[in-house]
């Protein structure tokens, strides 16, 4: 439910509220003050528990990042924007490499803490109005606005370098590496699906993750050779 429809409704509870209060003082069972002073602070905190529902509704409790439910919805609003406006956009899939293997030798709480960490820098690394959530497991998700594939190259290639860099600091077992495979698509009114473009986006993550600390571009004119090294910039479509 969108905050604008919950701040309406925590309004329209005020002002009954409101209706109440004022019912009550014409009886004689409250004074004008009271009345009053019930009626701000109970329309007050209803307003507020209705904004804080939609807040958590929406949030990942492992990463405090957007959760699945709202990036769908979000990706979903993006594509029908970018149809009619014919702009473009870019969504890029990011994976945690070998991420089962911090669970496995470390335990689970050093993988949360992995995936917090990650979460922090690419909360860190993006712009204000990109959206950055948790895509499911150890996958996240970013919604570009405005970015053409280089640009979208640019910021995903940033990404997997700053995780690299940032290693995980753990007290029982030291500094732990970290890296992603990221792969992106771009909509600029050729994807004739939101799942297509999904589905391309997704494609070429799992062609990332084939090499590890990888980036990978679903399209097709921005193709640049398989370079050995780890951290490429390559293409997916064949």
């Amino acid at each position: 439910m969108p905050k604008k429809t919950l701040v309406l409704l925590g309004a329209a509870a005020n002002a009954a509220i409101w209706i109440v209060a004022f019912y009550l003082q014409k009886k004689g069972m409250y004074g004008t003050g009271a009345a009053l002073l019930l009626t701000l602070s109970t329309g007050a905190l209803l307003t507020l528990l209705c904004i804080r529902w939609y807040e958590l509704s929406i949030i990942d409790d492992g990463t405090g990042l957007h959760n699945r439910r709202f990036l769908f919805r979000k990706l979903e609003h993006s594509f029908n924007m970018a149809q009619r406006s014919k702009d473009m956009f870019a969504l890029a899939v990011i994976d945690i490499d070998d991420f089962r293997g911090f669970n496995t030798k470390y335990g689970h709480l050093i993988g949360e803490q992995v995936l917090r960490e990650v979460a922090s820098c690419l909360q860190s690394s993006v712009r204000k109005t990109d959206t950055v959530g948790r895509w499911g497991g150890e996958e996240f998700a970013l919604i570009l606005p405005g970015l053409f594939g280089t640009e979208a190259e640019e910021v995903a290639e940033c990404i997997r370098t700053r995780v690299q860099q940032r290693r995980v600091q753990t007290e029982d077992y030291g500094e732990l590496d970290v890296t992603v495979s990221i792969g992106f698509a771009v909509f600029k009114g050729d994807y004739p699906t939101l799942r297509d473009f999904i589905n391309d986006a997704d494609h070429a993550m799992y062609n990332a993750k084939q090499q590890k600390n990888a980036v990978c571009s679903a399209c097709k004119e921005f193709i640049s050779p398989v370079h050995p090294n780890a951290g490429s910039v390559y293409n997916a479509a064949q």
